[in-house]
């Protein structure tokens, strides 16, 4: 659907949900085509860009093969990381033949109860699901003080459906998320660990402007530290 503003809104049929902007970049797009096979243009009569909508739109099937656990305790093979919860927001953390406890903060930091688990390694990470649809991933590091968890992603089902499993695709690449009887595969972002991780994928960015929208997602300080600068619109077509 094309709006008033820039891009075009991808929208959920059956809930009425958006699930996201296309073309958000780009001043006054007027003409949008999508195919079966999940691609969609957007074009302003200056520029035509093309999307994905994986990892936006939703699927019936679990991705092909995609780990996942529809229960609240979850460990890696060997046994060696694993994470169980009681169902509320208390969860337990089991690495170095050592328990670990934690009070789950909740996805945005909003209180919730925990729903399912999963665990994995290479990296070492984990990601919990809620009762409100919120899903949150941590990636474990092994710092000079110790092993602490960084979260990675925070992500919402788009219309609030309660998490019924969580994991990864095969690749690791995407969180694989059941909600609504329905699949969800947003990104998983475990490699952008902390500050440095997350300031080295910043400096890597190629091109080096950013949309209004993406430079809001980062702290002011974060985004002057780095020298980021907005991409400048193109002008609306006459």
């Amino acid at each position: 659907m094309v709006t008033a503003e820039a891009g075009a809104q991808v929208i959920d049929v059956p809930t009425g949900a958006t699930l996201g902007t296309l073309g958000a970049h780009m001043a006054g797009v007027a003409q949008v085509d999508a195919t079966a096979e999940g691609f969609v243009s957007c074009g302003n009569g200056v520029t035509t860009s093309i999307y994905s909508l994986e990892g936006i739109a939703p699927a019936r099937e679990m991705p092909s093969g995609a780990v996942v656990s529809e229960s609240l305790k979850s460990a890696t093979p060997d046994g060696t990381f694993a994470i169980r919860s009681d169902g509320a927001e208390e969860f337990v953390l089991t690495y170095g033949n050592e328990d670990h406890s934690y009070t789950f903060q909740g996805t945005h930091g909003e209180p919730d109860d925990i729903t399912a688990v999963a665990a994995a390694y290479q990296p070492a990470r984990f990601v919990i699901g809620t009762r409100s649809g919120g899903v949150t991933a941590y990636t474990m590091i092994d710092g000079g003080s110790g092993i602490t968890m960084v979260p990675t992603r925070e992500w919402d089902t788009p219309d609030g459906s309660p998490v019924e499993a969580v994991g990864w695709t095969e690749d690791g690449e995407r969180l694989a998320v059941r909600a609504g009887d329905r699949w969800w595969t947003p990104y998983a972002n475990s490699e952008a660990v902390g500050v440095q991780g997350i300031a080295e994928a910043v400096a890597a960015r190629s091109p080096a402007a950013w949309s209004p929208a993406e430079l809001e997602s980062f702290p002011e300080d974060f985004v002057e530290g780095m020298g980021m600068r907005a991409a400048t619109p193109l002008p609306t077509p006459r």
